[in-house]
Protein backbone atom coordinates (compact mmCIF):
# COMPACT_ATOMS: atom_id res chain seq x y z
CA UNK A 1 0.00 0.00 0.00
CA UNK A 2 1.14 3.55 -0.78
CA UNK A 3 -0.13 6.77 0.81
CA UNK A 4 0.25 10.24 -0.66
CA UNK A 5 -1.00 13.81 -0.14
CA UNK A 6 0.46 15.53 -3.21
CA UNK A 7 -2.80 17.08 -4.41
CA UNK A 8 -4.99 20.04 -3.37
CA UNK A 9 -6.34 19.61 0.15
CA UNK A 10 -3.92 16.79 1.01
CA UNK A 11 -3.13 16.28 4.70
CA UNK A 12 -1.89 13.29 6.68
CA UNK A 13 1.23 12.19 8.56
CA UNK A 14 2.16 8.51 8.20
CA UNK A 15 3.39 7.09 11.51
CA UNK A 16 3.82 3.53 10.30
CA UNK A 17 2.94 1.65 7.12
CA UNK A 18 2.54 -2.06 6.56
CA UNK A 19 1.22 -4.06 3.63
CA UNK A 20 -2.45 -3.56 4.57
CA UNK A 21 -2.35 -1.37 7.67
CA UNK A 22 -1.41 2.27 8.29
CA UNK A 23 -1.10 4.31 11.49
CA UNK A 24 -1.80 7.97 10.72
CA UNK A 25 -2.16 11.42 12.26
CA UNK A 26 -3.74 14.63 10.99
CA UNK A 27 -1.02 17.16 10.18
CA UNK A 28 -1.56 20.04 12.58
CA UNK A 29 1.07 22.37 11.09
CA UNK A 30 0.39 25.73 12.79
CA UNK A 31 -2.71 24.59 14.70
CA UNK A 32 -2.90 25.23 18.43
CA UNK A 33 -4.00 21.98 20.09
CA UNK A 34 -5.64 19.09 18.23
CA UNK A 35 -7.96 19.22 15.23
CA UNK A 36 -9.22 16.35 13.10
CA UNK A 37 -8.95 17.22 9.38
CA UNK A 38 -7.10 14.84 7.06
CA UNK A 39 -7.22 13.85 3.39
CA UNK A 40 -4.98 11.34 1.60
CA UNK A 41 -4.80 9.00 -1.37
CA UNK A 42 -4.04 5.32 -0.94
CA UNK A 43 -2.72 3.09 -3.71
CA UNK A 44 -3.65 -0.59 -3.61
CA UNK A 45 -1.74 -3.26 -5.56
CA UNK A 46 -3.99 -6.17 -4.64
CA UNK A 47 -7.62 -6.53 -3.55
CA UNK A 48 -8.34 -6.96 0.13
CA UNK A 49 -9.23 -5.24 3.39
CA UNK A 50 -7.04 -2.27 4.30
CA UNK A 51 -7.02 -0.85 7.82
CA UNK A 52 -6.36 2.81 8.69
CA UNK A 53 -5.94 3.88 12.30
CA UNK A 54 -5.43 7.37 13.75
CA UNK A 55 -3.84 8.36 17.03
CA UNK A 56 -6.70 10.77 17.84
CA UNK A 57 -10.43 11.08 17.15
CA UNK A 58 -10.54 11.52 13.38
CA UNK A 59 -13.34 9.35 11.90
CA UNK A 60 -16.75 10.97 11.62
CA UNK A 61 -20.27 9.79 12.32
CA UNK A 62 -20.69 8.26 8.84
CA UNK A 63 -17.15 6.95 8.53
CA UNK A 64 -14.67 8.60 6.17
CA UNK A 65 -15.57 10.27 2.89
CA UNK A 66 -14.38 8.18 -0.07
CA UNK A 67 -13.63 9.23 -3.64
CA UNK A 68 -12.86 6.62 -6.27
CA UNK A 69 -12.60 9.14 -9.12
CA UNK A 70 -9.72 11.32 -8.01
CA UNK A 71 -11.74 13.69 -5.84
CA UNK A 72 -14.47 14.58 -8.32
CA UNK A 73 -17.24 12.95 -6.28
CA UNK A 74 -17.48 11.66 -2.71
CA UNK A 75 -19.58 9.21 -0.74
CA UNK A 76 -19.59 8.16 2.90
CA UNK A 77 -18.04 4.78 3.58
CA UNK A 78 -20.56 4.28 6.39
CA UNK A 79 -20.10 3.76 10.10
CA UNK A 80 -20.17 -0.05 10.01
CA UNK A 81 -16.87 -1.41 11.25
CA UNK A 82 -15.60 2.10 12.07
CA UNK A 83 -14.59 3.56 15.42
CA UNK A 84 -13.67 7.11 16.33
CA UNK A 85 -10.08 6.21 15.48
CA UNK A 86 -10.20 3.52 12.79
CA UNK A 87 -11.82 2.43 9.53
CA UNK A 88 -11.42 -0.48 7.11
CA UNK A 89 -11.77 -0.18 3.34
CA UNK A 90 -12.29 -3.21 1.10
CA UNK A 91 -10.51 -2.73 -2.22
CA UNK A 92 -12.19 -4.82 -4.90
CA UNK A 93 -9.37 -4.22 -7.38
CA UNK A 94 -5.97 -2.54 -7.60
CA UNK A 95 -6.12 1.23 -7.91
CA UNK A 96 -6.03 4.55 -6.08
CA UNK A 97 -8.70 5.85 -3.70
CA UNK A 98 -8.94 9.12 -1.79
CA UNK A 99 -10.16 9.29 1.78
CA UNK A 100 -11.03 12.34 3.86
CA UNK A 101 -12.52 13.29 7.19
CA UNK A 102 -15.22 15.18 5.25
CA UNK A 103 -16.60 15.77 1.77
CA UNK A 104 -14.15 18.01 -0.05
CA UNK A 105 -14.90 21.25 -1.87
CA UNK A 106 -11.87 22.73 -3.61
CA UNK A 107 -10.98 24.98 -6.54
CA UNK A 108 -11.90 22.27 -9.05
CA UNK A 109 -15.40 22.06 -7.55
CA UNK A 110 -15.82 25.83 -7.79
CA UNK A 111 -14.71 25.80 -11.44
CA UNK A 112 -17.25 23.10 -12.24
CA UNK A 113 -20.02 25.04 -10.49
CA UNK A 114 -19.19 28.27 -12.33
CA UNK A 115 -19.22 26.47 -15.66
CA UNK A 116 -22.68 25.08 -14.88
CA UNK A 117 -24.19 28.33 -13.58
CA UNK A 118 -22.94 31.12 -15.87
CA UNK A 119 -25.22 33.67 -14.20
CA UNK A 120 -22.69 33.76 -11.34
CA UNK A 121 -19.80 36.05 -12.24
CA UNK A 122 -16.33 35.95 -10.75
CA UNK A 123 -13.98 38.72 -9.68
CA UNK A 124 -11.13 38.93 -7.18
CA UNK A 125 -11.71 40.00 -3.58
CA UNK A 126 -7.96 40.19 -2.96
CA UNK A 127 -4.84 38.08 -3.20
CA UNK A 128 -3.97 35.74 -0.37
CA UNK A 129 -0.74 35.90 1.58
CA UNK A 130 0.70 33.35 -0.86
CA UNK A 131 -0.52 35.13 -3.97
CA UNK A 132 -3.65 33.12 -4.79
CA UNK A 133 -6.72 34.88 -6.13
CA UNK A 134 -9.49 34.89 -3.53
CA UNK A 135 -12.73 34.71 -5.50
CA UNK A 136 -15.59 37.15 -5.03
CA UNK A 137 -18.70 35.77 -6.73
CA UNK A 138 -21.60 37.98 -7.73
CA UNK A 139 -25.15 37.30 -8.85
CA UNK A 140 -28.09 39.62 -9.43
CA UNK A 141 -28.98 43.17 -10.37
CA UNK A 142 -26.07 45.54 -10.94
CA UNK A 143 -27.95 48.40 -9.24
CA UNK A 144 -29.64 46.27 -6.59
CA UNK A 145 -31.17 48.06 -3.64
CA UNK A 146 -30.79 44.92 -1.48
CA UNK A 147 -27.54 43.03 -1.06
CA UNK A 148 -26.63 39.75 0.62
CA UNK A 149 -23.13 38.56 1.56
CA UNK A 150 -22.37 34.84 1.92
CA UNK A 151 -19.06 33.45 3.18
CA UNK A 152 -17.52 30.07 3.96
CA UNK A 153 -14.14 28.56 4.84
CA UNK A 154 -12.99 31.03 7.44
CA UNK A 155 -11.83 27.66 8.78
CA UNK A 156 -10.49 26.03 5.64
CA UNK A 157 -11.26 22.43 6.65
CA UNK A 158 -15.03 23.09 6.85
CA UNK A 159 -15.87 22.06 3.29
CA UNK A 160 -19.50 21.05 3.83
CA UNK A 161 -20.26 24.73 4.42
CA UNK A 162 -19.17 25.54 0.85
CA UNK A 163 -21.50 22.90 -0.57
CA UNK A 164 -24.31 24.77 1.24
CA UNK A 165 -23.10 28.11 -0.14
CA UNK A 166 -23.17 26.65 -3.66
CA UNK A 167 -26.73 25.46 -3.03
CA UNK A 168 -27.78 28.99 -2.07
CA UNK A 169 -26.28 30.47 -5.24
CA UNK A 170 -27.81 27.78 -7.45
CA UNK A 171 -31.23 28.49 -5.94
CA UNK A 172 -30.76 32.25 -6.33
CA UNK A 173 -29.77 31.85 -9.99
CA UNK A 174 -33.01 29.92 -10.54
CA UNK A 175 -35.10 32.73 -8.98
CA UNK A 176 -35.03 35.58 -11.54
CA UNK A 177 -37.72 37.60 -9.76
CA UNK A 178 -35.55 37.82 -6.67
CA UNK A 179 -32.54 38.91 -8.71
CA UNK A 180 -34.33 41.91 -10.21
CA UNK A 181 -33.66 43.93 -7.07
CA UNK A 182 -31.24 41.79 -5.06
CA UNK A 183 -27.53 41.17 -5.49
CA UNK A 184 -25.66 38.29 -3.89
CA UNK A 185 -21.97 38.48 -3.08
CA UNK A 186 -20.17 35.32 -2.02
CA UNK A 187 -16.66 34.43 -0.88
CA UNK A 188 -16.45 30.62 -0.97
CA UNK A 189 -12.83 30.35 0.27
CA UNK A 190 -12.02 32.99 2.87
CA UNK A 191 -8.87 31.04 3.79
CA UNK A 192 -7.93 30.22 0.20
CA UNK A 193 -4.34 29.17 0.95
CA UNK A 194 -5.42 26.82 3.72
CA UNK A 195 -8.14 25.18 1.63
CA UNK A 196 -5.80 24.40 -1.26
CA UNK A 197 -2.87 23.35 0.93
CA UNK A 198 -4.89 21.12 3.26
CA UNK A 199 -4.50 23.01 6.52
CA UNK A 200 -6.76 22.66 9.52
CA UNK A 201 -7.41 26.43 9.69
CA UNK A 202 -9.19 26.14 13.02
CA UNK A 203 -7.11 27.54 15.89
CA UNK A 204 -4.34 28.60 13.54
CA UNK A 205 -1.58 30.48 15.34
CA UNK A 206 -1.40 33.35 16.10
CA UNK A 207 -5.13 33.48 15.27
CA UNK A 208 -7.35 31.96 12.63
CA UNK A 209 -9.32 33.81 9.97
CA UNK A 210 -12.61 33.54 11.89
CA UNK A 211 -11.08 35.41 14.84
CA UNK A 212 -9.54 38.16 12.69
CA UNK A 213 -12.21 40.81 13.26
CA UNK A 214 -12.88 43.56 15.80
CA UNK A 215 -9.44 43.39 17.42
CA UNK A 216 -7.43 46.09 15.68
CA UNK A 217 -5.56 45.49 12.42
CA UNK A 218 -6.39 42.31 10.47
CA UNK A 219 -3.66 39.71 10.01
CA UNK A 220 -5.07 38.41 6.75
CA UNK A 221 -5.77 40.25 3.48
CA UNK A 222 -9.01 38.28 3.05
CA UNK A 223 -10.57 39.49 6.31
CA UNK A 224 -9.45 43.07 5.74
CA UNK A 225 -10.92 42.97 2.23
CA UNK A 226 -14.21 41.55 3.53
CA UNK A 227 -14.64 44.44 5.95
CA UNK A 228 -13.93 46.89 3.12
CA UNK A 229 -16.52 45.09 0.97
CA UNK A 230 -19.15 45.29 3.71
CA UNK A 231 -18.53 49.01 4.22
CA UNK A 232 -18.69 49.68 0.48
CA UNK A 233 -21.64 47.51 -0.53
CA UNK A 234 -23.68 47.75 2.72
CA UNK A 235 -25.37 44.32 2.63
CA UNK A 236 -28.52 43.97 4.69
CA UNK A 237 -27.85 40.26 5.28
CA UNK A 238 -24.50 38.62 6.12
CA UNK A 239 -24.50 34.84 6.48
CA UNK A 240 -21.24 33.17 7.51
CA UNK A 241 -21.26 29.37 7.05
CA UNK A 242 -19.21 27.04 9.24
CA UNK A 243 -18.94 23.43 10.42
CA UNK A 244 -18.47 22.50 14.10
CA UNK A 245 -16.42 19.70 15.69
CA UNK A 246 -16.36 16.43 13.74
CA UNK A 247 -19.07 14.53 15.65
CA UNK A 248 -20.92 14.03 18.96
CA UNK A 249 -23.59 16.27 20.45
CA UNK A 250 -24.32 19.11 19.88
CA UNK A 251 -22.17 19.03 16.73
CA UNK A 252 -24.51 16.67 14.89
CA UNK A 253 -27.24 19.31 14.85
CA UNK A 254 -27.64 22.27 12.52
CA UNK A 255 -27.46 25.42 14.65
CA UNK A 256 -26.95 29.14 14.65
CA UNK A 257 -24.24 30.62 16.85
CA UNK A 258 -26.13 33.08 19.01
CA UNK A 259 -24.91 36.68 18.68
CA UNK A 260 -24.17 38.88 21.67
CA UNK A 261 -26.16 41.72 20.13
CA UNK A 262 -29.83 41.57 21.14
CA UNK A 263 -30.81 43.04 17.77
CA UNK A 264 -28.99 40.25 15.96
CA UNK A 265 -30.39 37.68 18.39
CA UNK A 266 -33.90 38.74 17.38
CA UNK A 267 -32.91 38.34 13.73
CA UNK A 268 -31.55 34.85 14.49
CA UNK A 269 -34.81 33.87 16.19
CA UNK A 270 -36.85 35.04 13.18
CA UNK A 271 -34.63 33.07 10.79
CA UNK A 272 -34.85 30.01 13.04
CA UNK A 273 -38.65 30.00 12.96
CA UNK A 274 -38.66 30.13 9.16
CA UNK A 275 -35.91 27.55 8.78
CA UNK A 276 -37.62 25.10 11.10
CA UNK A 277 -40.82 25.47 9.07
CA UNK A 278 -39.20 25.24 5.63
CA UNK A 279 -36.78 22.33 6.01
CA UNK A 280 -38.06 18.89 4.92
CA UNK A 281 -37.91 15.85 7.25
CA UNK A 282 -34.67 14.68 5.65
CA UNK A 283 -32.97 17.86 6.88
CA UNK A 284 -34.14 18.06 10.50
CA UNK A 285 -33.61 21.21 12.56
CA UNK A 286 -34.96 22.66 15.77
CA UNK A 287 -34.57 26.26 16.85
CA UNK A 288 -33.83 24.92 20.32
CA UNK A 289 -30.51 23.61 18.95
CA UNK A 290 -29.14 27.14 18.52
CA UNK A 291 -26.31 27.91 20.93
CA UNK A 292 -27.17 31.25 22.47
CA UNK A 293 -24.49 33.67 23.51
CA UNK A 294 -23.40 33.00 27.07
CA UNK A 295 -24.10 29.24 26.87
CA UNK A 296 -21.86 26.27 26.07
CA UNK A 297 -18.68 27.34 24.28
CA UNK A 298 -20.32 30.54 22.98
CA UNK A 299 -19.02 32.92 25.62
CA UNK A 300 -16.92 36.08 25.64
CA UNK A 301 -13.85 34.04 26.65
CA UNK A 302 -14.00 32.15 23.35
CA UNK A 303 -13.53 35.41 21.44
CA UNK A 304 -10.49 36.68 23.34
CA UNK A 305 -8.30 36.72 20.21
CA UNK A 306 -10.93 38.28 17.96
CA UNK A 307 -14.52 38.04 16.83
CA UNK A 308 -16.28 36.46 13.87
CA UNK A 309 -17.41 38.27 10.74
CA UNK A 310 -21.02 38.07 11.94
CA UNK A 311 -20.10 39.82 15.20
CA UNK A 312 -18.27 42.55 13.30
CA UNK A 313 -21.12 43.10 10.84
CA UNK A 314 -23.77 43.08 13.55
CA UNK A 315 -22.46 46.47 14.62
CA UNK A 316 -23.34 48.16 11.31
CA UNK A 317 -26.76 49.82 11.34
CA UNK A 318 -27.41 48.91 7.69
CA UNK A 319 -27.08 45.15 8.43
CA UNK A 320 -30.44 43.67 9.43
CA UNK A 321 -29.17 40.12 10.01
CA UNK A 322 -25.56 39.06 10.57
CA UNK A 323 -25.57 35.36 11.42
CA UNK A 324 -23.19 32.42 11.73
CA UNK A 325 -24.59 28.97 10.93
CA UNK A 326 -22.89 25.69 11.86
CA UNK A 327 -23.51 22.78 9.45
CA UNK A 328 -22.72 19.23 10.65
CA UNK A 329 -20.05 17.29 8.79
CA UNK A 330 -22.11 14.16 8.16
CA UNK A 331 -24.89 13.32 10.62
CA UNK A 332 -27.74 15.81 11.10
CA UNK A 333 -30.08 14.70 13.87
CA UNK A 334 -29.90 11.12 12.62
CA UNK A 335 -30.06 11.94 8.90
CA UNK A 336 -27.06 11.59 6.60
CA UNK A 337 -25.80 14.86 5.15
CA UNK A 338 -23.88 14.61 1.87
CA UNK A 339 -23.03 17.11 -0.87
CA UNK A 340 -26.45 16.85 -2.53
CA UNK A 341 -28.28 17.28 0.78
CA UNK A 342 -26.05 20.23 1.61
CA UNK A 343 -27.04 21.95 -1.63
CA UNK A 344 -30.68 21.24 -0.78
CA UNK A 345 -30.12 22.87 2.60
CA UNK A 346 -28.67 25.85 0.73
CA UNK A 347 -31.79 26.17 -1.41
CA UNK A 348 -33.95 26.28 1.73
CA UNK A 349 -31.68 28.90 3.28
CA UNK A 350 -32.13 30.96 0.13
CA UNK A 351 -35.92 30.87 0.63
CA UNK A 352 -35.47 31.96 4.25
CA UNK A 353 -33.20 34.82 3.19
CA UNK A 354 -35.67 35.88 0.48
CA UNK A 355 -38.46 36.00 3.04
CA UNK A 356 -36.32 38.08 5.38
CA UNK A 357 -35.61 40.52 2.56
CA UNK A 358 -39.34 41.19 2.20
CA UNK A 359 -39.70 42.45 5.77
Amino acid sequence: MRIGTDFPGGNVAVRSLEEKRALLSPELRDTEGYWFYWCFEAGFDVPGDYEFEFDGIAVGACGPAVSEDGGRSWRWLGSGGCTDYRFVYRAERPGRVRFSSGMQYLQSDLERFLSEVPEVTRSVLCRSRKGREVELLRLGAADAARKVLLTSRHHCCEAMATHVLEGMLRAAAATPELLKNTAFYAVPFVDKDGAEEGDQGKNRLPRDHAQDYCRGASLYPETEALVRLVRAERPCIVLDLHCPWLKFEPNERLHFVGPESKRMERAMDAWAVRLERELPPGLPYSASDNIRFGTGWNTAENYAKGRMLSCCCGGFDFVRAALALEIPYANMRGCVLDAAKARELGSVLLRVAAAALQE
